[in-house]
């Protein structure tokens, strides 16, 4: 959900009330697991493998955008965008029953996909730094792991 926010907000639509993400409620449902992607969990929970169906005419590691005017897309991409729509829509009930089988409803719906929302407004606005005090605390933070690495070494040479 949060880069079709940020999609969608850089054509002028602000999408409001984030109701479901399924990179989220596969991590809901399985938190040990390390893949949440529509592949891997259209795969877990449907066992549908869709790079089966995604042309591989043309492979490359560009951000999907399921929102830019179709004559701007090439067809592998079309295709991909269509594919995980289907996957999409056939994962929510399963999802949705697993999410309220192991009781985690409300962390979902009252929790996560709220957070979810406010984390995509914070990336689509970003934020101010200070250039110079970033690079002094990436200094500093160099000068600690430098210390502590020296000190490792230290014990380990004395067998402490």
């Amino acid at each position: 959900m949060k880069q079709d926010y940020i999609l969608l907000k850089q054509i002028g639509i602000t999408l409001k009330n984030f109701y479901y993400d399924i990179e989220i409620a596969g991590y809901i449902i399985d938190a040990v697991k390390n893949k949440y992607d529509i592949e891997t969990l259209a795969l877990r929970y449907l066992n549908l493998e869709l790079t089966r169906y995604v042309s591989k005419k043309k492979e490359t590691n560009k951000q999907l955008d399921l929102f830019s005017m179709e004559e701007e897309k090439d067809e592998g991409e079309q295709e991909k965008a269509y594919i995980y729509a289907y996957a999409i829509n056939k994962l929510y009930p399963v999802t949705k029953k697993k999410i309220e089988e192991q009781g985690s409803l409300e962390l979902f719906s009252n929790i996560e996909m709220p957070t979810a929302e406010v984390l995509a407004k914070m990336q689509y606005t970003g934020i101010y730094v200070d250039k110079e005090e970033l690079i002094e605390f990436g200094r500093g933070l160099k000068l600690e792991i430098d210390e502590k690495t020296r000190k490792i070494y230290e014990l380990c040479r004395t067998g402490i």
